[in-house]
């Protein structure tokens, strides 16, 4: 790709057909953290009220475990998406997601919402994690940083909005009825997708990067090679495992976004603990949703500019304050709402970066074989933070429990500075 057409685009000139990709992908985040996420929020909290529970750790249990699972999900929508593309798995995965949607606001036992969250954490991956994942390293090989700071707004608009949506329609309709409203939402997104979406931008008539200095013709011969070339990768899953750096992505950055997604789901609970009214954390995560949206762009920006280790380290940096802030002072409101802040932006901007650095490692070509083993264990690791968070608090309180989060974080922050980021993968065609 030539330097005089990366200049002119931009960093962020993705292109009419690039920025429908993008636009989509916003509501796949949406989706990926407003029902088992950010939503559990108050999901929970109704559920544990519902089913006469006294903790939460046996509906955190559910996610968990569906994280766990991502170990057998993932491979599987890498591989089904390298032989049908990936649009087909994203719809598919939508689809499950739907499903499970209903059974979660309409469950009458624990073990029906844990096997409807189990499954909804394990299939979510299909549009969220490997989707993206693969849009971003087929449309944006070079943009890969700028495309996910702008599609991961969809969590924080979820994180702000969807808890106080909620707390809203529950005053009006029955709590089982709010679920209609996310698998409305789901089947929109599966409409956009089978009208809009295309496995590559070769497909579109469009060209990587939205370099257009390439002819039709001269991108269709690209995409031809880049699909020989990565289906000659040398990375197989047996070198990738016993990579060093493999192990180092997936500690450092599974550690660093399990801390976040411990911690914001559940904020609410946590705020409760402290003596707030469980309104508060609500009308915070709702508040902090511009800090959600700057920090999903502005990591983004680190990552293209400065590189993925400066942005994770930013993140890192963000989460270890709000743990510490928030933990030993949360009974106060506004230090509840600093560590808020840091918590949303840690974690809208710092969901891009396992992707990122797969990519800057492993070159667009080797991002697949890579991607597929290191999103497995990252997912694993950060899902495991969930019912972790609710174990700890459940013994020690939430207070403890934040500063064990700000602790992992700083050995995430360690990893991180010491991982090589050296590229060992093919980013251009003509390397073989």
């Amino acid at each position: 790709m030539s330097n005089k057409a990366q200049k002119h685009g931009g960093a962020s000139d993705f292109g009419p057909k690039g920025w429908i990709i993008v636009l989509v992908s916003i509501v796949y985040f949406y989706l990926s953290t407003a029902v088992t996420s950010d939503g559990a929020n108050t999901i929970n909290a109704v559920m544990q009220q519902k089913l006469g529970l006294q903790s939460l750790a046996p509906l955190t249990l559910g996610q968990t475990l569906g994280g766990w699972l991502t170990v057998l999900t993932i491979p599987v929508f890498t591989a089904v998406s390298q032989k049908t593309g990936i649009k087909n798995v994203i719809i598919a995965s939508l689809a499950i997601f739907a499903v499970c949607t209903y059974f979660i606001f309409n469950a009458s036992t624990v073990g029906m919402y844990q096997v409807a969250v189990t499954i909804a954490c394990a299939t979510l991956v299909g549009f969220s994690m490997v989707g993206t994942g693969q849009l971003g390293a087929n449309w944006f090989p070079t943009k890969k940083g700028m495309y996910m700071g702008i599609a991961t707004f969809g969590i924080p608009i979820a994180a702000a909005s969807v808890n106080l949506m909620m707390s809203k329609m529950m005053d009006v309709m029955p709590f089982e009825n709010i679920a209609y409203f996310f698998i409305v939402v789901a089947i929109i997104a599966i409409i956009l997708t089978v009208v809009f979406v295309k496995n590559n931008p070769e497909e579109a008539g469009a060209f990587p990067d939205n370099d257009q200095t390439m002819t039709k013709e001269k991108a269709a011969e690209i995409a031809a090679k880049a699909e020989a070339i990565k289906a000659s990768s040398p990375w197989t899953t047996k070198k990738v495992l016993s990579f060093k750096e493999t192990w180092m992505i997936a500690i450092g950055w599974g550690f660093l976004m399990g801390g976040a997604g411990g911690i914001i789901s559940q904020f609410v609970a946590a705020g409760i603990s402290w003596g707030h009214p469980m309104s508060y954390p609500i009308m915070l995560l709702t508040v902090m949703f511009p800090v959600g949206i700057f920090f999903s762009w502005f990591i983004g920006y680190v990552d293209t500019k400065w590189g993925t280790k400066a942005a994770s380290l930013t993140v890192c940096a963000m989460e270890i304050f709000g743990a510490c802030v928030a933990g030993l002072l949360g009974h106060n409101g506004i230090a509840l709402a600093l560590g808020g802040g840091c918590f949303m932006g840690a974690m809208s901007g710092g969901n891009n970066l396992t992707m990122s650095v797969t990519g800057t490692k492993f070159g667009r070509f080797d991002f697949n074989n890579a991607w597929s083993v290191i999103s497995v264990i990252t997912k694993v690791i950060s899902s495991s933070f969930i019912v972790l968070v609710s174990i700890v608090a459940g013994k020690i309180g939430y207070t403890g429990a934040y500063l064990c989060v700000a602790a992992t974080v700083v050995i995430a922050a360690l990893v991180i500075w010491k991982t090589d980021l050296t590229c060992v993968g093919r980013i251009n065609l003509d390397e073989e």
